[in-house]
């Protein structure tokens, strides 16, 4: 039957959009990862004239095949947004990548062992695998280093990267700085450890991350970790150090900057601090909000195709059997509508039915497959138009030259009782197609409060159900009573002439 049909492809329809719901909520909330870093060390040694040197140390994870892998260095001094940005004095504050050979170095391993690899370098302008200048020719402060291997990536490895950057360390009337840039490229790192080394004993620095950070100080080293990141995937990773202002000898003009910063960039360090909070704060509450719309999907999705399948049963009467009756009389409609309101789909054997039904009335003779037109005595007035339909004002016509398609569409027309549970099920259909384009993805464009949106989904639910269900009460009686009847000529067996059109039309047994 077609409503068996509809079911069955509502159900696969809704379980299709779970599972679409499911991997592209863990694809939009996660994002597609190609690596993660299990942990990041980086050491950074500054000399007497305020160059420092730094070696990183990756253990990372290939998530995905690859022979190739970029690592970006900023030497940009002054982030944006730092409160001396627009000072004239510290336009001039720049920094100078060394491209001296044997200053500059990469290497990866496999499990401790060195792996052979092609290194290549944007101050070198050198290609990468697809033949493009590393780093491209229009860039500002930074350096790409890139590698590529013949055998593909994937698993567990380590890189360690070394490189010198001079002048990069400024000097104001109260203290040195050290700003880094380290990260600024989606990335995920599990956990990440600074240590810098300062050539002479100072006293205890001050430390400042984008992130939450615990340090230690002892003697010349400053030990800083990360455990919790905001967000590295979408966010940056940088760090200021500020230190004794004559703990180093800097000659450099450039570096020497009269003026103080250190209340200024404390108090900026605090703002920012406020900020990463906050931004923190709020990047929690839209997990747990993604979280709760992401069970309240499924279970959404679970109630409606369980509700889908008892309305199918129940308007099937799998459930609620109808009881067997054996008054004729039950059935209002006409013959052809009666057996319609079991089926849901114009068959054939409908009109088989009630061609017998109008042959046994006189109102045809039937001479093996031709029929011939008597009268249209004792017929309700569809059954006239059907009858009518048939012979397309002929006086005779054969079985197999009826319009079955034309009368279809009268059937369909002017039957009362449309197919039971299609409508409740595409209108299900419906909601869920609604629910997925519009208030779960298109939420924040539309401004949507949460809780709201919950509200409105159960509205949506509770109105369809109660409009279809008081829309389908009243025809349901009719179907039970067709059903019930039909269930009583199978028990019934019955001989009689006039219960054979509805044998036919019912598919009990075959026109003859």
């Amino acid at each position: 039957m077609r409503n068996k049909k509809i079911l069955i492809i509502s159900v696969v329809i809704n379980i299709v959009l779970l599972l679409v719901f499911l991997i592209g909520t863990n694809i939009v909330i996660k994002k597609e990862v190609k690596e993660k870093v299990n942990n990041l060390s980086v050491e950074v040694d500054i000399t007497n004239d305020g160059t420092i040197l730094v070696t990183e140390n990756w253990d990372l994870e290939f998530l995905k095949e690859t022979n190739e892998f970029y690592r970006t260095i900023y030497y940009h001094k002054l982030e944006e947004g730092n409160p001396f940005i627009e000072k004239n004095e510290a336009i001039n504050n720049i920094a100078t990548f060394s491209t001296i050979p044997n200053t500059y170095n990469q290497q990866l391993f496999k499990d401790g062992e060195e792996l052979d690899i092609e290194k290549g370098y944007s101050f070198n302008h050198d290609l990468d695998n697809d033949g493009n200048i590393i780093g491209g020719i229009d860039r500002i402060n930074l350096e790409v280093f890139y590698f590529e291997t013949e055998e593909a990536l994937i698993g567990n490895y380590q890189i360690k990267y070394q490189y010198r950057i001079e002048h990069f360390v400024t000097n104001y009337l109260d203290c040195n700085e050290l700003s880094l840039l380290l990260i600024q490229d989606p990335i995920e790192i599990a956990k990440f450890n600074l240590t810098v080394n300062f050539p002479l004993s100072i006293s205890t620095p001050y430390a400042y991350s984008n992130h939450a950070l615990e340090s230690t100080f002892s003697d010349h080293t400053l030990k800083v970790t990360i455990d919790s990141f905001y967000d590295l995937d979408s966010d940056y990773l940088r760090f200021r150090v500020l230190f004794d202002q004559d703990s180093l000898s800097i000659t450099n003009p450039s570096q020497i900057l009269s003026f103080k910063v250190f209340d200024e960039l404390e108090a900026y360090e605090a703002r920012q601090q406020e900020i990463n909070k906050t931004k923190d704060l709020l990047k929690e509450d839209q997990i747990k909000a993604k979280d709760s719309v992401y069970i309240i999907n499924i279970v959404l999705v679970m109630i409606t195709i369980i509700i889908m399948v008892l309305v199918y049963l129940y308007f099937e009467n799998i459930i609620f059997k109808p009881k067997v009756t054996y008054k004729t009389t039950s059935i209002s409609e006409g013959l052809l509508d009666s057996s319609y309101i079991l089926d849901g789909l114009f068959k054939k054997r409908h009109i088989f039915g009630l061609i017998k039904k109008f042959e046994l009335n006189g109102n045809l003779e039937r001479e093996n497959n031709v029929l011939v037109y008597k009268n249209s005595d004792g017929l309700l007035k569809e059954e006239v138009r059907l009858l009518v339909a048939i012979f397309q004002g002929q006086k005779t016509i054969a079985l197999e030259k009826i319009d079955y398609a034309r009368l279809k569409k009268l059937v369909v027309k002017n039957s009362e009782y449309e197919e039971k549970p299609q409508l409740i099920l595409f209108n299900f259909l419906f909601i869920f197609i609604f629910y997925y384009i519009i208030i779960y993805r298109m939420k924040e464009k539309l401004a949507l409060n949460l809780i709201w949106t919950k509200v409105l989904i159960v509205l949506m639910f509770i109105v369809t159900l109660v409009f279809f269900v008081l829309l389908r009460f009243k025809k349901r009686k009719k179907y039970k009573e067709a059903k019930a009847f039909k269930n009583y000529l199978l028990e019934a067996k019955l001989k009689d002439n006039q219960y054979l059109p509805y044998y036919i039309s019912y598919g009990i047994i075959d026109f003859k």
